[in-house]
């Protein structure tokens, strides 16, 4: 199951056990931390991308079966919940899509 959401190093639990929505806010946070970190401006990022272990369609940034998450997430709209939280464009794929 997964239990860490990592951004620039920092790891932060997923929230997988509390609902897709506090997993949400949780990459969200992460995100944030991120370019707080980096002092970067949401006015400067062009976007993000979340890495997801499972079956995806990155078109729609939708996850359509993540067996690694609790409840095993199905047509999970991912990217469209970190969107609305962080205000900058977000697109997902397979996480071994993201890794080369």
């Amino acid at each position: 199951m997964i239990e860490q959401i990592v951004a620039r190093g920092e790891n932060l639990p997923s929230m997988a056990q509390e609902g897709v929505d506090q997993t949400a806010g949780q990459i969200a946070l992460a995100a944030e931390n991120a370019l707080a970190a980096a002092h970067v401006d949401k006015a400067q990022v062009l976007g993000a991308g979340i890495a997801v272990p499972g079956h995806v369609k990155a078109s729609g940034g939708l996850v359509k079966w993540a067996p690694n998450v609790k409840n095993r997430w199905m047509n999970v709209p991912i990217a469209t919940l970190v969107e609305n939280r962080v205000g900058v464009p977000v697109r997902n794929a397979h996480d071994d899509t993201l890794s080369h």
